[in-house]
């Protein structure tokens, strides 16, 4: 049985240890329910990400300036809308 380091941590947690055995010593990469938990997290993570790499406009234009003076009114009613 084949299991990663721990200090990978299942892949920074998108593998449980079940599916890690799944995908990567049974090779059933298509196993509906792992696939799924895998789709999830992985969308989870890349929508914390993003998220997060579109305020650094802001951060960039609030930094210089120390005011909050000309941020752009759009982006902060999406970030209290969503």
């Amino acid at each position: 049985m084949v299991r990663p380091p721990v200090a990978v941590n299942y892949v920074y947690g998108l593998f449980t240890p079940e599916c890690w055995g799944v995908f990567f010593e049974q090779w059933d990469v298509f196993n509906a329910g792992c696939l799924k938990l895998l789709l999830s997290r992985g969308i989870s993570i890349a929508i914390v990400v993003l998220s997060s790499i579109l305020k650094v406009p802001q951060i960039l234009n609030i930094l210089p300036n120390r005011s909050n003076h000309g941020l752009a009114i759009s982006m902060f009613v999406l970030e209290v809308i969503g």
